[in-house]
Order: structure tokens, then C-alpha cells, then sequence
């Protein structure tokens, strides 16, 4: 019974990254697919600012600093791609079944409720939402988890 929990993990990722790779598909053809409007817009703007080397505004900032810091890293590795910053997006998704598995895992000691936890995380609706669009909580989850 133990020795099929590992691959109960494996399967869920696997499925998580299925469900992501499935839904990013069908958001190409989305009209939000471009950060065409209101906080994607301005972080993308602001990104695009510090590829520019504008690392100073001159009004006040509003938003989470480090997000158009992560999202410039990916646009100087990909030559501002949306694609790739929201493939990365779901990366990190996939990252934080492994990070919720294992929290729960140490909170609760029942590889049970571990499993549980990071099926329900793998097909939560908000996070693939959120892991397509550029907004900060697609990389806020990850740091607080």
C-alpha cells in the first residue's frame, strides 16, 4: 500500500500538467490572451519598462514589485513572448502540487490527506485562471506556500 502513494503523486502531477497544458490550449484562442487590459496591461507595461532599463517611475507604484521583476527575466530569456511567461506560469502550477502535497504531508503526517490535498490543487479552477494570466498571484501562491 505504501509503495503506490509515490506513483499516486506522479499520477496527479502528471494529470495537473495535462489539465494546464489543455487549458492553456483553449486560452490562445481567448481574446485575454494578450495583456491588453487593466493589471495584466500594467504589468506587462512595467515589465517591459525594466527591459528598457527604467528601473525609477516617476509616480508612485501601486502593484507588487517583484512580479514585473519576473516577468522582464522571462521576457529577456524569451523576447517578450506571452506564450512562454504563461507556460512558466503553469510550471510554477505544477510546482505548487508538489509544495501543497508536501506541506500537507508535514502539517498532517498522513500521506492520505497529502494526496487529497494535491489532487484538489491540480484541478483547482482559480489556479489554472490565475496561472494564464499576468497578474502576481500566479507567482504569489509558490512563494507563500
Amino acid at each position: 500500500m505504501v509503495r503506490d502513494k509515490p506513483l499516486a503523486l506522479i499520477a496527479i502531477v502528471v494529470f495537473g500538467l495535462a489539465l494546464r497544458l489543455l487549458y492553456l490550449n483553449q486560452h490562445i484562442a481567448s481574446p485575454y490572451f494578450e495583456p491588453l487590459i487593466l493589471d495584466p496591461n500594467y504589468y506587462h507595461e512595467w515589465a517591459l519598462r525594466l527591459l528598457q532599463g527604467k528601473w525609477i517611475q516617476e509616480t508612485a507604484f501601486f502593484g507588487l514589485p517583484l512580479y514585473p521583476m519576473f516577468l522582464s527575466l522571462i521576457y529577456k530569456l524569451s523576447g517578450t513572448q506571452i506564450l512562454a511567461v504563461k507556460f512558466f506560469q503553469q510550471c510554477i502550477g505544477i510546482l505548487n502540487i508538489l509544495l501543497i502535497y508536501f506541506l500537507t504531508q508535514r502539517l498532517f503526517a498522513q500521506k492520505r490527506i497529502s494526496l487529497m490535498a494535491a489532487l484538489m490543487s491540480a484541478f483547482y479552477g482559480p489556479y489554472l485562471f490565475h496561472e494564464t494570466i499576468l497578474i502576481p498571484e500566479a507567482l504569489a501562491v509558490a512563494l507563500y506556500t
